[in-house]
């Protein structure tokens, strides 16, 4: 897993000398990614604790088959689903998904599946 800033935050103000002051608030992403070599289904990418809410941020699919549409959920709910007849590639703009209490992103996939997925913890 990698970890990065997002800004969460921003202000923007002038002093009385005219400069212009700024001040920011980040919040740490981290990416969790996985290569998958074999057919998965329902297999665990990012844990949330009991008391804890993933928010997803950003996704990054790319597969080499064509046979097995790669489906990305948050707890129950399907959040990304790539169609692989159609492409075999794709980046998602910028999310703001929010999961419930304790909710966990699972993936199912086909081989030669790899997938990187952009959340904080909260």
């Amino acid at each position: 897993m990698t970890n990065f800033n997002l800004i969460k935050n921003q202000k923007n103000a002038y002093s009385s000398n005219g400069r212009l002051q700024v001040e920011t608030e980040f919040e740490e992403l981290t990416t969790a990614y996985a290569d998958y070599s074999g057919a998965e289904t329902d297999t665990l990418l990012v844990t949330a604790g009991a008391t804890e809410k993933i928010i997803i941020h950003n996704i990054y699919v790319s597969t080499e088959v064509a046979d097995v549409d790669v489906t990305i959920k948050l707890g129950t709910t399907t959040i990304f689903k790539l169609y692989t007849t159609k492409t075999n590639l794709v980046t998602s703009p910028q999310l703001h998904i929010i999961g419930a209490l304790g909710e966990d992103v699972n993936i199912t996939c086909g081989a030669g599946t790899f997938i990187a997925v952009n959340y904080h913890i909260n």
